[in-house]
């Protein structure tokens, strides 16, 4: 209801707060966990794994929009296999996602941006 989501952004700002008077700087601890798995990266040496998951997920996630959109896969017209396509690639496209984040870096900047987007009410 619209008074229990009012209520819910209200805590959500007194949690902020709460957290803000505390010392405790979200985007720092992001930062640091994702320092921390490439410090990992550089002390296994294992530079071959990740690079060939990576290009094997992006990859993967090209080659199935090209295969979706170029009408190759029968029976889109039918709902339960075109919701099947759209979950898959779905899955691939999040996992992509996570590989070029960890590769280029995701910004607090992109981060909130989703969030007052996600917030806004959508026009009337």
């Amino acid at each position: 209801s619209p008074e229990t989501l009012l209520e819910m952004k209200k805590l959500d700002v007194e949690l902020q707060k709460h957290m803000s008077d505390l010392g405790i700087d979200l985007e720092k601890i992001a930062a640091a966990d994702r320092d921390s798995a490439r410090q990992r990266e550089i002390k296994t040496g294992d530079n071959l794994t990740p690079r060939l998951l990576a290009g094997v997920i992006v990859g993967s996630f090209l080659y199935m929009v090209y295969y979706t959109l170029s009408g190759r896969v029968e029976g889109l017209k039918d709902p339960a296999i075109a919701v099947t396509i759209g979950t898959l690639i779905g899955y691939v496209s999040a996992k992509a996602d996570q590989v070029v984040s960890y590769y280029f870096g995701s910004t607090a900047g992109s981060r909130e941006k989703n969030k007052l987007l996600a917030d806004s009410a959508p026009p009337k």
